[in-house]
């Protein structure tokens, strides 16, 4: 008797984590590639997830743990304009590129390190953006991302 009380609770339990991850939004997905289309045999491909509203992109990364080294988050905005980061709530190191319209990158701010403080730095461009992507720090050295890299994904539907 007693064994069926603790078993139901623990079918209760997965139960309940399972609604709970099937109801979580998911953030849409897309592949981002550098200096090549993914079709080409020398591009650069990494899977980003998309934060593409204010919600999403107010959370960001803040909070989690790690970021996959294939892996990035691509912030999409309304429209171009010099949209500053910081990195309140960060558990890792980022570095944080800002693409333009044309989709070329314009401005790279390298290794930026966590703040848990209530205030922290922000980081911001010289010239306009439309999408800014966050990967891991180091990220932009080991694959050769400058100003002026040109950046190809397509945005879900």
């Amino acid at each position: 008797m007693e064994m069926d009380k603790k078993l139901l609770a623990v079918i209760g339990i997965v139960v309940l984590v399972g609604l709970w991850f099937l109801m979580t939004p998911r953030l849409p997905t897309t592949d981002l590639c550098f200096n090549a289309p993914k079709e080409f045999k020398n591009s650069r491909c990494i899977k980003v997830e998309i934060a593409n509203n204010d919600k999403s992109r107010r959370i960001g990364l803040s909070g989690r743990d790690s970021l996959r080294q294939d892996a990035g988050m691509l912030f999409v905005f309304d429209e171009e304009g010099k949209h500053a980061f910081w990195m309140k709530g960060m558990k890792f190191p980022l570095d944080i590129i800002w693409i333009n319209k044309n989709k070329r990158v314009v401005h790279i701010a390298k290794n930026l390190p966590p703040c848990q403080r209530s205030s922290c730095p922000t980081y911001a461009p010289e010239n306009n953006s439309l999408y800014v992507l966050e990967v891991n720090a180091q990220f932009t050295e080991k694959y050769n991302i400058t100003n002026e890299t040109l950046i190809f994904f397509q945005l879900p539907r």
